[in-house]
């Protein structure tokens, strides 16, 4: 599903009712009734106070469709206050729904004292949408200021008042315990500093015309599961070990095998054929018996990686990185190893870092290779592209949502894919597309080692010859749909990567239900 830009949310308004023969008042009532159901379904009783805030666009006038729609379904307390812009003027919808709204709505003045908002109230913010382009001042700011002093239960119309749909928060902004967002989450929601102000966040389906949103222009969209299904590469019944590829996993060192024993593990478990763990010597018994499907090969190095693997091997795919380290022998190593190698790779971890700290090293990177950074790992790539590239043009990197567009540059500089990983990890394509995870993952996933099993996952869908994009999007989904499922049996508290890697199968059986329903 396509994430358009907020500034095109007015054309796909536009085209929905031209195309479907209703006015953009009609389109706002439909609006103002997926509201009201959503309502019904929560609100205590139908004498509970619910305070509408509404503001002189169009957002203020889904609130006071709203107000007349509860109090025709019998909810008495329910009460809309507009408050017009300093120069007093409302949208044509605005104003069309304050003169439908009658008493139920009140046109406010500066003078007039604001509506009791104590812990009993539902207060709805509809002051304005994800189309905001300004911090909010004056009598929206003093009232973001009320609302989120209040002990009221917040409910925000499409983004919490401040949120601006692809650029985040700039100054004050509502503070919402749940946001009703219409046909699709917004950009900014996806990322920690605005998420934050959102609360639970429920999309609501108002029959935007299909087609005007598979046309955006933007570069984002949400993977989802049908989409991933039908990406899933049958297997033949007269296959054999070396249909499915050959991949070798570079990792782990002193006091971190757990890191590569997890990562092997994952990528025996996600289908691959043949599975080459290069391993310093001090991790070859933890590989050989926590995992005997694979080859493992030591390193001469007791404690960290050092020589190259055996260069006369044949390797279909090859990631390096969970576990690693930062020795300057594996630097040296790593160095090597990209200079040498020409098919794609999974870069994660420690190789991730010792790259950063030699940014000459970011053109050795094979084309197509798969990055997995999470936030701190992908600014200090950043910081080494600044370093490497002279025309770099610096995008402030300080917010999640400042790094993506900054990381898009870079996936299309080096011409790799970066698997951005957080709450909705992204996929970033080399072509700049980005892919966001939104349906699957928990908050159980972070702790130490699930970037390991992502690795592993990444690795053995590169060694069975997915597109290298493809890869990143399926591996992403069946992570995170294997962490869900594993939630059969534990708890977001007790989970652990390896209930992750043993709910694999059982997600790719989920997916291939979505491919053959």
């Amino acid at each position: 599903m396509k994430l358009p830009f907020t500034s095109e949310v007015p054309e796909l308004d536009r085209t929905t009712c031209e195309r479907q023969g209703v006015s953009s008042y009609e389109l706002m009532t439909r609006a103002a009734g997926e509201l009201l159901r959503w309502f019904r379904e929560h609100l205590p009783s139908k004498e509970t106070t619910v305070v509408l805030l509404a503001g002189p666009g169009n957002n203020g006038g889904d609130a006071l469709v709203l107000v007349r729609l509860l109090q025709e379904q019998g909810y008495v307390n329910a009460q809309a206050y507009l408050f017009p812009s300093t120069s007093g003027r409302l949208s044509a919808d605005c104003e069309q729904a304050l003169r439908d709204a009658g008493e139920a709505a009140v046109r406010m003045s500066l003078e007039q004292e604001l509506p009791g908002m104590g812990p009993e109230v539902w207060v709805v913010d509809g002051l304005f949408g994800s189309g905001l382009n300004r911090p909010l001042d004056g009598i929206f700011g003093y009232m973001a200021d009320r609302i989120n002093q209040s002990e009221a239960t917040v409910v925000a119309i499409d983004v919490p008042s401040g949120l601006m749909g692809e650029h985040g928060v700039s100054g004050k902004c509502v503070h919402a315990d749940y946001t009703l967002t219409f046909t699709h989450p917004k950009l900014s929601m996806l990322f920690p500093e605005g998420g934050q102000y959102c609360g639970e966040v429920t999309v609501l389906d108002i029959g935007i015309d299909a087609d005007a949103i598979a046309a955006s222009v933007s570069p984002y969209h949400i993977m989802e599961d049908r989409e991933m299904a039908l990406l899933l590469k049958p297997r033949s019944r007269f296959s054999h070990k070396n249909s499915y590829g050959s991949a070798l996993l570079i990792a782990g060192s002193q006091g971190m095998m757990g890191a590569a024993l997890l990562s092997a593990r994952a990528c025996m478990r996600s289908g691959v054929g043949l599975l080459t763990a290069h391993v310093p010597a001090c991790g070859y018994d933890i590989l050989q018996s926590g995992c005997p499907e694979a080859k493992c090969e030591p390193d001469r190095h007791s404690e960290h990686w050092k020589t190259l693997p055996d260069r006369g091997a044949n390797w279909d795919a090859v990631a390096v990185g969970p576990g690693l380290g930062q020795a300057s022998e594996t630097g040296y190593a790593l160095c090597e190893l990209l200079q040498t190698s020409s098919q794609p790779m999974v870069i994660d971890a420690d190789a991730l870092n010792l790259i950063a700290a030699h940014p000459d090293w970011l053109t050795l990177i094979p084309r197509n290779s798969i990055l997995t950074p999470h936030p701190g790992e992908a600014l200090r790539l950043l910081k080494a592209a600044e370093n490497r590239f002279p025309d770099w043009e610096t995008i402030p990197a300080d917010t999640s949502l400042m790094q993506l567009r900054a990381l898009r540059v870079l996936a299309q500089k080096l011409y790799v894919n970066i698997v951005f990983k957080g709450t909705y990890t992204a996929v970033i394509g080399s072509d700049g597309s980005v892919s966001f995870n939104c349906h699957h993952g928990h908050p159980g996933m972070a702790v130490g080692g699930s970037g390991d099993t992502l690795t592993g996952i990444l690795l053995a869908l590169l060694a069975q010859h997915y597109e290298p994009k493809e890869a990143a999007q399926l591996g992403v989904t069946l992570h995170s749909l294997a962490a869900d499922l594993a939630l059969d049996r534990e708890s977001e508290e007790s989970f652990l990567p390896s209930d992750l890697i043993a709910c694999l199968g059982a997600a790719f059986k989920s997916l291939e239900l979505h491919k053959n329903g």
